[in-house]
């Protein structure tokens, strides 16, 4: 009877001790889940920053093509008034678009 009685007190402290161990998994598990779903709100969150990026880097690529098309077609505005007006407008378009990037790179000069 006493072997009986030993046998059930292990048995119970056995699955005790599953049970706590079931517990700490579920906790860990809960933590990862959870840690999962931050790093995927982060993930979004920089993916949606890159897409604005990508946008108003098109939209600076659009402004620099409607400068150097303004600069072409106020230098070439003259081309129909003689030499003398072209050469004012040439020189003076540095005066007046100063400040403009004409799509060159400041770093690599290209």
């Amino acid at each position: 009877m006493q072997a009986v009685a030993a046998g059930a007190e292990e048995l119970a402290a056995s699955v005790g001790e599953i049970s706590r161990q079931a517990a700490d998994a579920l906790s860990i598990s809960q933590k990862a889940v959870g840690q999962a779903n931050e790093t995927n709100s982060i993930v979004s969150g920089l993916a949606s920053a890159a897409q604005k990026f990508l946008e108003v880097e098109n939209i600076a690529q659009g402004a620099s093509l409607v400068r150097r098309v303004g600069v072409n077609n106020y230098v070439g505005g003259s081309a129909f008034q003689g030499h003398a007006s072209l050469a004012a407008r040439v020189l003076a378009a540095p005066v007046l678009f100063s400040g403009l990037s004409l799509g060159r790179c400041t770093v690599c000069k290209r």
